[in-house]
């Protein structure tokens, strides 16, 4: 992507792009209703802070109403571009497990950032549902974003994510993705422009996404990833 890569911490690089991904443990929901798939994009923006947040209850409680409800609907944003460990890129969560799409914009940004979201939406859980142990698996599977073409394919796979999985039912209620936020324009958390660039408006990625679908399903890599988190099939 002609950028210079500086390694701030093993594996990971400043001003590269990640696809990161991790399943529920025994394939378990890390989602059950319409309120934790919200929880769940709310803590994407609320924890990507260089500082401490502190208490995620105390964090929304001191914010308006309309302001919590933006989170989850409008996808607002609340920390300045300096302030943040990564940019979001794509996002999909589905019923059992979940993609990012991310680019490191500072030290250790990555790592940090997947620490806090998994522990914060973990507890959240386990709070709601009187569980316990952890919920993801330890290991996210991850894979570095090396050329533009690759990018773009990779915010296409998840956006697209659910479809790839043919969710349907109750279970597609359970969804959220960055799908729209790309091809309506609408409002959200990610920041896009870098994949955009390479087409004239959103019907454009619009097509090429729905076009590359199925060739997605047929190349499903469920098995790959899984192998990737160290769960043995």
């Amino acid at each position: 992507m002609g950028r210079m890569r500086q390694n701030f911490f093993p594996g990971y690089d400043n001003d590269e792009f990640y696809h990161v991904f991790n399943h529920g443990v025994e394939d378990c929901l890390i989602t059950r209703d319409r309120l934790d798939s919200e929880r769940f994009l709310i803590l994407l923006e609320l924890l990507n802070k260089k500082s401490v947040v502190g208490s995620v209850a105390d964090a929304l409680d001191v914010l308006e109403p309309n302001v919590r409800d933006s989170l989850a609907v409008a996808g607002l944003k609340l920390h300045k571009k300096e302030d943040r460990l990564v940019e979001v890129v794509a996002y999909c969560l589905n019923p059992n497990h979940f993609h990012l799409l991310l680019k490191q914009v500072s030290d250790n940004g990555v790592p940090n950032f997947l620490q806090k979201l998994s522990m914060a939406y973990c507890k959240y859980i386990n709070t709601k549902y009187h569980r316990k142990g952890t919920l993801f698996y330890g290991t996210y599977g991850r894979r570095h974003i090396s050329t533009d073409e690759y990018l773009i394919h990779a915010s296409a796979y998840i956006n697209l994510n659910y479809k790839v999985h043919n969710i349907q039912g109750s279970n597609l209620n359970l969804v959220r993705s960055s799908w729209e936020e790309y091809t309506d324009n609408k409002s959200g958390i990610c920041d896009r422009d870098l994949v955009m660039a390479s087409f004239s408006c959103p019907d454009e990625y619009r097509e090429y996404a729905l076009s590359a679908l199925e060739t997605m399903r047929e190349n499903k890599i469920d098995k790959q990833e899984m192998r990737e988190i160290g769960i043995d099939l």
